[in-house]
């Protein structure tokens, strides 16, 4: 394993859930938190990199539906990864913790321009394309960067008219990031890459 080319984004409110399991996902590679600058108080790990921003106001966001937090999630995400120095990036939610990320970092590093998630709310069907699970997963970190940069741009109005592939409500948060990662590969005129993990 090679940690020094891996790093673990934690993205999100502040909650102990993941807190707790940083010294876990330092086994694996850097750590970053990315978190709401209104969030109490905590402690920190010298180790770790904190990154705080406002939360930004909802209801200027531009193609999401009006109680959805993937606009947060975005933000949260964006400010996190854009961070990373390292040739990969895993990034996971705040309020879970996965206690071994050797899978996603054995593929990666078999194929480093494969996106490896978690299946949790993996779907198939047209009516679901490019849905994937997000609540862990793993890729380059040019990609994850790209990615999430072209989707922030459009939820703040930066570049815009928004694409419909972007738009929630008839995309799923889920298919939105998942064609935005797609297309920052170089898969994205010729096929698909992505790798499922079951869950145990």
């Amino acid at each position: 394993m090679s940690k020094e080319e891996f790093t673990i984004v934690i993205q999100g409110p502040i909650n102990e859930t993941s807190l707790s399991n940083i010294p876990n996902y330092k086994k694996f590679g850097k750590v970053i938190v990315s978190y709401w600058d209104t969030d109490e108080v905590f402690e920190k790990d010298p180790d770790v990199t904190y990154i705080s921003n406002p939360l930004p106001p909802r209801e200027e966001a531009h193609g999401i539906l009006e109680d959805s937090t993937f606009y947060w999630a975005i933000c949260s995400t964006h400010y996190g990864v854009q961070a990373s120095t390292t040739k990969y990036t895993i990034k996971v939610r705040s309020d879970e913790y996965f206690t071994d990320l050797s899978p996603f970092i054995e593929i990666l590093l078999e194929d480093e321009e494969a996106i490896v998630c978690g299946n949790i709310f993996v779907r198939s069907g047209y009516e679901c394309s490019f849905h994937m699970g997000d609540h862990v997963f793993g890729c380059k970190t040019k990609t994850i960067k790209n990615a999430y940069e072209k989707i922030y741009n459009y939820q703040n109005g930066i570049n815009s008219p928004i694409p419909k592939w972007a738009i929630q409500g008839p995309n799923t948060a889920e298919g939105i990031l998942g064609r935005s990662l797609y297309k920052n590969t170089k898969f994205a005129q010729t096929d698909i890459k992505f790798s499922f993990l079951e869950r145990n």
